[in-house]
């Protein structure tokens, strides 16, 4: 499995918004939590965690099972000009967007890596 880091890429964007599935849908799902990630390299990618009631193999543990996600490449950032700056910018756009989502940003816009 490749990291999140992988190539020299790093996170310019985190945000991530957790919900109680209604038990009106019947679904199996108690708990989902979404995570939207923008990367250095203009990618966009998207993981969502699940909760699901105890196991029927482990019944006398009353929390709830989770299962981890994959990251799912969603789209790329599409920017006139080259560069970090520019990916940044279109970042600051998005960071508006998730905000009236609902989203909590775990990861800012102007965020700097050490190695740059």
């Amino acid at each position: 499995m490749a990291k999140l880091k992988a190539r020299g890429r790093f996170e310019v964007l985190r945000g991530s918004k957790t919900f109680d599935v209604a038990p009106e849908l019947k679904s199996s799902i108690k708990r989902e939590r979404k995570t939207k990630v923008v990367m250095s390299d203009g990618a966009l990618l998207e993981k969502i965690d699940m909760w699901f009631p105890a196991s029927l193999l482990n019944p006398e543990n009353g929390e709830l099972d989770y299962h981890a996600g994959t990251w799912k490449l969603k789209d790329k950032l599409k920017v006139r000009k080259e560069g970090l700056d520019a990916i940044r910018e279109a970042a600051a756009k998005l960071l508006d967007l998730y905000i009236a989502a609902g989203y909590t940003i775990e990861v800012a816009p102007l965020f700097v890596p050490r190695f740059v």
